[in-house]
C-alpha cells in the first residue's frame, strides 16, 4: 500500500513538473525583456553542454532555473517566495545573458509563475490553459531567435552567420579593388563613372 502511494507521489510530481516547465516556458516564451536579451545575445546558441551538440547550455540553464523556482515555491510561501523567484531570475539574466534588468519585470513573471505553481499544487490547469491559448495568438513575429530553442534553430543561425562573414569578406574585397581603381572627378566633386569597354 505504502510503495503503491509513493510510486503514485512520484508520478504526480513528475506530471506536476512538466506542466510547470510547460507554464513556464509559455511565460517566457512572451515575456519580452527575455526575448530581446535572447535576440541580442546570439552567442547562447553556440555553446552546448555535451561534445555531440545535442544539448544547448541556455536550455539546461532555464532547466535549472525552472527547477530552482519550482523547489523555492515548495519551501517558500508569501513575500519572501517572490522574493526568492524575483532573484533568481535576476541572477538568470545577470550571470548567464550578462545583461542587468532595469524594468523589474522579473517580479512581475515572478508572481505569474508563483500562481502556476500554486494552481498545479491544486491540480488546477485554468492558468496554465489560459497561457495555452494566449500562444496560440501572440504575435511572435518581432523576435529573431525563436523560442523554446530547438537544435535546428541554432544550425540555421549558424548558417546565416556563415553567409553573412562570406558577404563581409566579399565585400571588404571589393572595396580593396576599388581603392586600387583610379578615380576620376568633376568640376562639382562627383565621381565620373566611366565603362569598362574591350577593343
Amino acid at each position: 500500500m505504502n510503495a503503491k502511494n509513493s510510486i503514485d507521489t512520484r508520478d504526480q510530481n513528475n506530471v506536476m513538473k512538466s506542466l510547470f516547465i510547460e507554464g513556464a516556458t509559455l511565460i517566457f516564451k512572451k515575456w519580452s525583456s527575455f526575448r530581446m536579451a535572447l535576440d541580442n545575445t546570439p552567442d547562447v546558441l553556440k555553446n552546448y553542454t555535451d561534445e555531440t551538440n545535442t544539448q544547448l547550455e541556455i536550455n539546461e540553464m532555464l532547466n535549472v532555473l525552472f527547477s530552482d523556482i519550482m523547489e523555492e515555491s515548495h519551501k517558500e510561501s508569501g513575500s519572501i517566495l517572490e522574493t526568492n523567484i524575483t532573484d533568481l531570475i535576476f541572477c538568470f539574466f545577470q550571470e548567464y545573458l550578462d545583461i542587468d534588468l532595469e524594468d523589474d519585470s522579473e517580479r512581475y513573471v515572478a508572481k505569474n509563475l508563483i500562481k502556476l505553481y500554486d494552481e498545479l499544487k491544486c491540480l488546477k490547469l485554468d492558468y496554465l490553459e489560459r497561457l495555452r491559448q494566449v500562444d496560440k495568438t501572440f504575435n511572435y513575429s518581432t523576435y529573431y531567435i525563436q523560442f523554446p530553442i530547438v537544435i535546428d534553430d541554432t544550425k540555421l543561425i549558424k548558417d546565416f552567420e556563415n553567409q553573412m562573414e562570406i558577404d563581409e569578406s566579399t565585400e571588404t574585397r571589393n572595396n580593396n579593388v576599388n581603392k586600387n581603381k583610379q578615380v576620376e572627378m568633376d568640376d562639382e566633386g562627383f565621381v565620373i563613372v566611366k565603362k569598362n569597354k574591350k577593343y
